[in-house]
């Protein structure tokens, strides 16, 4: 069940050429599969975040990877780069 869960999730994040994964704010694609994002919305968020977002992603520990990446969408907010395009993107 957890497989199945996990899978419906990276499909919501998976690029549709199928080459890796796009970013959760703007879409660009990400330097790695297990990044949630492009490196400069990733690199806005604090250190801790980030470990966590890569431990609870590599450990399928799918309700702690959801509650981490809503802490960076709220994160990406409050800095005012939610949904905005990266220079990788342009």
């Amino acid at each position: 069940m957890a497989s199945a869960r996990r899978a419906s999730l990276v499909m919501l994040v998976a690029n549709a050429e199928g080459s890796g994964r796009k970013c959760a704010c703007c879409g660009a694609p990400t330097p790695t599969p297990s990044m949630c994002a492009c490196w400069d919305h990733w690199m806005v968020l604090p250190e801790d975040l980030r470990s966590e977002l890569l431990r609870s992603y590599t450990r399928d520990e799918l309700a702690n990877y959801h509650r981490a990446l809503l802490d960076a969408v709220r994160i990406w907010q409050h800095l005012g780069v939610w949904r905005t395009v990266s220079k990788a993107r342009v």
